[in-house]
């Protein structure tokens, strides 16, 4: 069951709809008006995904496909850069992860490979999204519990902040523009 709180109306509603795999609730990205998060679907050995997305206008679920990949990819991450959604494709062998870019919202076919990254040896966790270039060549990354910048043309990494201290152990980043235009429309 999924309710949705409105602030407009100041009630709550219950979206029906949605009745598939298992939903990382913990990581969610805002595009196009609406709420993405990676999808796993458990078959004995192995996985499949797909991105489910919460149309906020419209209050109804929908399913993107997500790019073909090749096997042993382990874990999909989700991301937003200048505006368009982002895919990261972490695999297991060899440590590695495929970032993928969605030219044209909603359509499959527009999934474009913008880099592959080779993950550093000491790397604990799965490789996020945050930023890319339109070229891919810097590409601003959460690298398990640290924020790193990667350099596709060199494969550096150049590591920015360590979120790893303490009892903190999972953290969220969201990027954004500073725009004179106002979001707030009456």
């Amino acid at each position: 069951m999924i309710e949705v709180y409105s602030l407009k109306a100041s009630s709550w509603s219950t979206i029906q709809g949605f009745n598939s795999g298992y939903i990382n609730g913990k990581l969610v990205v805002f595009a196009n008006g609406a709420l993405h998060w990676e999808e796993c679907y458990r078959h004995r050995l192995s996985a499949s995904w797909e991105i489910v997305t919460l149309d906020l206008a419209a209050e109804r679920f929908e399913k993107i496909a997500l790019p073909i990949y090749e096997d042993g990819c382990i874990y999909w991450t989700l991301g937003v850069s200048r505006g368009y959604l982002v895919a990261c494709c972490n695999y297991d062998e060899p440590n590695r992860a495929d970032l993928w870019v969605m030219k044209e919202y909603s359509i499959e076919k527009s999934w474009t490979k913008l880099v592959t990254i080779s993950s550093p040896v000491d790397c604990r966790g799965y490789i996020s999204p945050l930023f890319a270039e339109e070229n891919g060549v810097e590409v601003l990354l959460k690298l398990g519990g640290e924020i790193s910048l990667y350099n596709s043309r060199n494969g550096s990494f150049k590591r920015l902040h360590s979120y790893l201290s303490g009892d903190f152990l999972e953290f969220q980043v969201a990027t954004y523009f500073e725009s004179f235009a106002s979001s707030h429309f009456e």
